[in-house]
């Protein structure tokens, strides 16, 4: 199954229109927590008004645009020019803005500097694989490291690649549990998606709809580019995040996706 097939099914369609109602219209998706230890009331009314409401360490954004944007930059120019050391250095620097800077994504990185040609070499080989429309299983079997972390810079490494972090994961499984308990059906098999392990009110379990956690880095990986492909579809269908363009739209779905995972909300049909 490639993305073509993938979202040609009536299922991811049905789903997509029904999710493109919770971006584009306010009023058809309200939601509110307490953010953090300074308790700052947080809410938004649609999917659109909650990625205008995006923050992430004091950024909007259009200003956390700006600084992925310069990641960007330097990692397509570090992988150009060989230069092992800024690629090291600016997926640091990544994984410090994603708050995963820890001992076991520096030892994936050093781990993968390491092999072949370094990091640049690792890191000019993902992209490629990344990027090509192959089967889903075919990514499933890259033994590549796929963790918070790394979906962190594999978003700034191939073109339109989601972060599928706890946030992201947990809404978006949300989402779908509240699609099929609206006409009491079951998950279908295209929409099984698994959540990153969080925070207990990340959970989207409830009820009769349940959702494994990730329990291993290829069932990351294919959820990753599962997610990939329905998400851009949604954009491609929304009238308010197409006309940011495919690009910009899916930061933005994932932004939005992102606040509204901090703690998840009740299905209001269980």
């Amino acid at each position: 199954m490639n993305e073509a097939s993938y979202i040609k099914s009536p299922e991811v369609q049905k789903f997509a229109d029904w999710l493109c109602n919770k971006i584009d219209v306010p009023g058809m998706f309200y939601h509110k927590y307490e953010s953090g230890r300074s308790k700052e009331l947080w809410s938004c009314d649609s999917l659109f008004s909650a990625y205008k409401k995006y923050i992430w360490k004091k950024a909007s954004f259009e200003e956390t645009e700006e600084k992925l944007s310069a990641f960007r930059k330097d990692l397509s120019r570090a992988i150009k020019e060989c230069d092992n050391e800024s690629c090291m250095s600016t997926c640091t620097k990544i994984l410090s803005w994603g708050g995963v800077n820890n001992k076991w994504n520096n030892k994936r990185l050093r781990n993968l500097y390491s092999l072949g040609d370094g990091l640049s070499d690792q890191l000019q080989i993902r992209r490629r694989n990344l990027n090509s429309n192959n089967d889903l299983d075919w990514y499933g079997n890259l033994k590549y490291d796929a963790t918070s972390g790394f979906s962190k810079i594999y978003s700034l490494l191939a073109d339109n690649f989601v972060i599928y972090d706890s946030r992201v994961s947990s809404a978006l499984c949300a989402f779908i549990r509240d699609f099929y308990s609206e006409n009491h059906n079951e998950i279908s098999e295209k929409l099984k998606f698994s959540y990153f392990v969080g925070r207990a009110e990340r959970n989207p379990s409830q009820g009769c709809y349940k959702f494994g956690r990730i329990a291993s880095e290829k069932q990351y990986l294919k959820n990753n580019i599962n997610a990939n492909w329905l998400l851009r579809e949604i954009v491609r269908k929304s009238t308010k995040f197409n006309v940011l363009g495919l690009t910009k739209g899916l930061r933005a779905l994932e932004a939005a996706l992102f606040m509204v995972g901090y703690k998840l909300w009740l299905c209001p049909t269980p």
